[in-house]
């Protein structure tokens, strides 16, 4: 449910700067985007990572799931924040 939605963002926060350029944590990353887009502990992660190098993570070969995932499911500040 959502609990373990939002125990696992709160558990990937504290690697919010390297959690995209990992293939399981990409991943893992990904599902939350895809299941809890609008939990707020998930949009806290997900504006975490984009507040890192934004070409960096489109760039790399796990960020650029992970961006795609942000924009296929992300909250419309983080679509803008991708495609600014």
């Amino acid at each position: 449910g959502t609990e373990d939605f939002a125990f696992i963002a709160e558990e990937l926060l504290e690697e919010s700067q390297t959690v995209t350029l990992n293939f399981y944590a990409g991943s893992i990353l990904c599902r939350l985007l895809e299941h809890a887009a609008a939990d707020p502990r998930v949009a806290v992660l997900v504006d975490a990572v984009l507040a890192t190098d934004i070409e960096k993570l489109c760039c790399h070969k796990f960020g650029h799931r992970v961006a795609m995932s942000v924009l296929s499911n992300g909250l419309p500040r983080q679509r803008d924040r991708i495609l600014a």
